[in-house]
């Protein structure tokens, strides 16, 4: 399945590079997911998804396979197993950053390969949650950009506390009414 995602962020084209080459700080800012270096170009991750009535646990690596700073563009493979046994998932995805002046859109092409209970759940599905993961993924991009650039480093500051912190709140739950609005939505629009 072929997703193509676009969200813009307010801030530098170097800025959201700098935080993309950062797969720690992105992963905190995906809804349920998180990420572990293991060393410059993998890691392993997690990511818990709620589809309808299925909740599912993927844990797996996350490779980088191309990086080309000139061009602002990264390309990753990740595969990842249910923790239940019961589906797998595999993507590769091409993040590309474009600069608009003071903003920069980042657009994302995946290809992404399910297989088990959530692949069951039909083709249908799977576009509207990957949407919404994707937009709240940007709103806390956002957030973690913005908290940054008004958080200045207290040189004199000797505590290990991250800046960056993941996101946990009521938001990054997928709830099936959220999914039956964006089917409906599909269904009634209607061609000019």
């Amino acid at each position: 399945m072929k997703l193509e995602n676009k969200i813009i962020v307010k801030a530098s084209i170097e800025t959201v590079w700098g935080l993309l080459e950062n797969i720690e700080a992105v992963a905190s800012c995906v809804p349920g997911a998180s990420a572990e270096k293991i060393n410059d170009d993998e890691y392993t991750i997690v990511m818990s998804v709620r589809l309808g009535p299925l909740q599912m646990s993927y844990g797996g690596l996350l490779k980088i396979v191309d990086r080309d700073p000139d061009n602002y563009r990264v390309t990753f493979n990740a595969k990842a197993k249910d923790k239940k046994g019961q589906g797998t998932a595999a993507s590769k995805t091409v993040a590309s950053l474009i600069s608009t002046g003071d903003e920069t859109e980042v657009i994302m092409d995946t290809d992404l390969k399910l297989t088990g209970r959530i692949a069951q759940m039909g083709r249908g599905l799977i576009p509207p949650v990957a949407t919404q993961i994707i937009d709240q993924t940007a709103e806390n991009i956002v957030e973690l950009l913005s908290n940054r650039e008004n958080t200045a480093p207290d040189p004199s500051a000797t505590t290990s506390e991250p800046i960056i912190r993941s996101k946990t709140n009521a938001k990054s739950s997928l709830r099936i009414w959220d999914l039956v609005k964006a089917m409906m939505s599909g269904w009634f629009k209607r061609d000019k």
